[in-house]
């Protein structure tokens, strides 16, 4: 009873003047729907093809723009893929691979670094860290010893050091983009920080108040770049320059960790400057020193084999 009832009141409140399927003025309605429908998903992947070409051609300009300052800056620069591999293999050659080897880093604490350590950490397994502020080995020869402990037995050691620089979208050196956020930062910031002390009236005092605030590391980045102020000056690009400054420090730093009679095991050094770019264009690496010290003495310079990677991949992108 309850359904019939239901039926009955349905029929009741039905409109008499609402078209069916099969009557023309329902075909009518229908037709002129189906037109618009079908406008308005036109209309709709214009706007999602248009949208497509704008961030095709946005990423197309920026990927084109990082390409001109890597050929004009740092002609050197390998593809953050292609170095991890190639290190990978030349070191393999030599008995290294990710079973008998330790690997090591001094980067700077940044997380635009960690791409790069991650790369690395993924080809030889885990990553024990060094480095702090600039790319500096802050942990010193206590962090660099205790690196030593934990090599395998009959092991090697392979370590990472370099200092980093940004290259944004519009091609600007020393900013980066956010990926999150469409504004720029200081990269190296530490770098930036002290290139920023050393242009002040009195840096003496800028450094002293750093030290005196327990910034002890960005004390020190500061320290050493207010030695090169002259090169800096007289540099064509300084903020160009201030990286490769900044690694000669480096480096110097982590020889200084290194028993001037090291005869431990098999250790290999990669160090160089990290190219820093925006979302969607692969990092680069400008390679300065690539190095085997077999433990007896001899160190062999790997660097050449490095070059010849890169050369092979400037002639492949000119063909």
């Amino acid at each position: 009873m309850g359904a019939g009832c239901s039926s009955q009141r349905a029929a009741a409140v039905k409109p008499a003047d609402i078209p069916v399927q099969g009557d023309a003025e329902y075909d009518e309605v229908y037709s002129k729907a189906q037109t618009q429908y079908e406008r308005w998903q036109a209309l709709r992947q214009q706007e999602i093809d248009s949208e497509q070409t704008r961030q095709e051609d946005g990423a197309n300009r920026t990927e084109a723009e990082c390409f001109r300052v890597l050929r004009r800056h740092f002609a050197r620069a390998i593809p953050a893929s292609v170095l991890v591999s190639e290190c990978y293999r030349i070191l393999e050659r030599r008995g290294f691979d990710d079973d008998n080897t330790l690997f090591g880093s001094s980067v700077c604490p940044d997380l635009l670094r960690n791409s790069l350590v991650a790369d690395f950490t993924e080809a030889w397994g885990e990553n024990v860290s060094l480095g702090g502020l600039g790319g500096f080995p802050f942990l010193g020869k206590s962090g660099f010893y205790s690196l030593l402990d934990n090599v395998p037995q009959d092991g090697n050691i392979f370590i990472l050091y370099c200092s980093h620089v940004g290259v944004n979208k519009e091609g600007v050196i020393g900013k980066i983009n956010r990926m999150e956020d469409d504004f720029d930062i200081d990269c190296c910031r530490s770098a930036a920080q002290a290139l920023k002390t050393i242009k002040e009236k009195d840096p003496g005092l800028s450094l002293s108040r750093s030290i005196a605030n327990l910034d002890f590391q960005q004390g020190y980045v500061t320290k050493c770049i207010l030695k090169e102020t002259t090169r800096l000056h007289e540099a064509d690009e300084p903020l160009v320059e201030l990286p490769r400054i900044i690694y000669l420090h480096i480096r110097k730093f982590m020889n200084g960790l290194i028993p001037s009679d090291y005869n431990g095991k098999p250790l290999a050094f990669l160090g160089g400057v990290h190219v820093n770019t925006p979302p969607g264009v692969q990092d680069h690496f400008v390679p300065l020193n690539f190095e085997l010290r077999n433990g007896e003495g001899v160190i062999e310079d790997l660097l050449p084999e490095l070059d010849q990677v890169h050369q092979m991949s400037h002639v492949l992108k000119m063909i």
